[in-house]
């Protein structure tokens, strides 16, 4: 839409003009409050670095951070990040400490939502010590008041003027020009860079030297992202990789960043096939991550076996339970027969488990359609059906259907594409437990699967 290539786009920016008028004038009185010192910025009683920019993503920002936090901590200061957080679900201020190198990132989806994946993966995979919130001050001052800070860095805090900061170190990306947001990507006009005091260029030089060369002030570096590493999930840690491992490998490209043409051409140039491409963001994405993290270690069986008497009748419920408000929006009954029974299992992974194929039954389920789960205790095994009435699986998709990455021809409503892991790691934490899944025949319409426990592992409540 902001480059106007069609007839579309066009008409899109030019509905989206006034808007872009009104967002103008609304950060010009903005500004102009700040420069008259009738709104004050509030000062801590550190030194602050703020690493932003003036366009929307695509130029950095992020990796900056990191990098210069890294640098900081090298120098012996203990540095602090400050973050709002972006589409995080809860309120109050956070403050995300490091964990051991190599833990893992998440320990729950609501986790990451509480503060925002960004913030997490900072303090999770980099080990930085990271404060959410919308107030940044307050955040700041309730970080001081826990631990020990020499120097805060606020990321993407070119626009938060409510902070005082020391040094306006300012990214430029590919987008030189364009419109203020919603019709094209820029947060300010361009003459808000003369608050900065340096920049760093990210994105062609030659597209930006005659504005630098009007408003500059301070020093203009050049950078760029380079990749150093490939990042695995191996015995519950992070390991690095080398890049070689790409070269002519079948690849499923997953992003969620605002301009990944960069990323698509680093794997092409070695030589590695991107087989599929899944852009994704926010809470899909981190389901996305999870998936592929949950197959690593289910394939690999590196991680224990938690056991523990589990009353499988009541978890297949809460299962149930959760997509509850997906299944009322396709208006999908639930016929449910659980006789009471209790397994030794690992709680996570048999959740896991049922989780992915209740999942299954309702992304496949046509509108008013029925999924039928059945716990039972047959021949010493305990037996967990769970069919639907949708489309079924082709008998040339069952062969494959467990298989990573596989997706059948089947149809489903929804927008979203899946990781085609689901039935995957299923399989494997099913196998785990000396269990076993597989797809049941039916004459009648739809899927169904046939989840089987060995009896040495359970018993019948009364």
């Amino acid at each position: 839409m902001w480059e106007r290539e069609r007839l579309s786009g066009k008409i899109a920016w030019f509905l989206l003009l006034p808007f872009s008028c009104v967002f103008f004038i609304a950060v010009h009185i903005r500004n102009f409050l700040f420069s008259m010192n009738w709104r004050r910025a509030l000062a801590l009683e550190r030194p602050v670095i703020s690493i932003g920019n003036l366009t929307v993503g695509g130029t950095g920002k992020t990796p900056s951070c990191l990098w210069l936090a890294e640098e900081l901590a090298r120098r012996g200061l203990k540095v602090a990040v400050l973050s709002r957080g972006h589409k995080r679900n809860a309120v109050q201020p956070v403050i995300l400490c490091p964990k051991a190198h190599g833990s893992l990132i998440s320990e729950s989806a609501d986790d990451v939502a509480a503060v925002g994946d960004e913030p997490f993966m900072m303090a999770r995979l980099y080990g930085q010590t990271v404060g959410i919130g919308k107030e940044r001050y307050r955040v700041a001052q309730e970080l001081m008041g826990k631990s020990e800070v020499d120097v805060f860095v606020l990321d993407d805090g070119f626009q938060h003027r409510q902070l005082k900061r020391d040094i306006d170190l300012v990214l430029l990306g590919s987008d030189s020009t364009g419109w203020l947001l919603p019709s094209g990507p820029f947060r300010e006009p361009r003459r808000a860079l003369r608050r900065a005091d340096y920049f760093l260029l990210t994105g062609t030089r030659e597209n930006w030297k005659p504005l630098l060369d009007s408003v500059a002030n301070g020093a203009c570096f050049t950078g760029a992202l380079e990749a150093v590493a490939l990042v695995g999930f191996e015995s519950n840690q992070w390991k690095d990789h080398p890049l070689t491992l790409l070269y002519r490998s079948r690849i499923l490209a997953v992003t969620g960043i605002a301009n990944p043409d960069g990323f698509y051409r680093f794997i092409r140039d070695y030589e590695g096939e991107i087989v599929d491409i899944l852009e994704q963001n926010g809470m899909q994405l981190q389901k996305l991550i999870e998936d592929l993290l949950n197959f690593h270690l289910a394939e690999a069986r590196l991680a224990a076996l938690d056991l523990q008497p589990l009353q499988l009748d009541r978890m297949l419920e809460d299962v149930l339970n959760d997509h509850k408000l997906a299944m009322r929006a396709k208006d999908i009954e639930v016929q449910l027969v659980a006789a009471p029974m209790v397994v030794r299992g690992d709680r996570e992974k048999l959740r896991i488990a049922i989780d992915n194929l209740v999942s299954n039954a309702v992304k496949y389920s046509m509108r008013g359609g029925t999924i039928r789960a059945a716990l039972t205790h047959e021949a010493g095994d305990v037996i967990l059906d769970i069919s639907d009435t949708g489309p079924g699986i082709a008998d040339e998709d069952k062969p494959r259907v467990f298989e990573a990455f596989y997706q059948g021809a089947a149809a489903y409503e929804g927008h979203v594409k899946g990781s085609g892991l689901g039935l995957a790691i299923a399989r494997e934490y099913v196998a785990a437990h000396h269990g076993q899944l597989e797809i049941v025949d039916d004459v009648s319409q739809g899927a169904h699967f046939r989840l089987t426990l060995p009896t040495s592992n359970s018993k019948e409540t009364a």
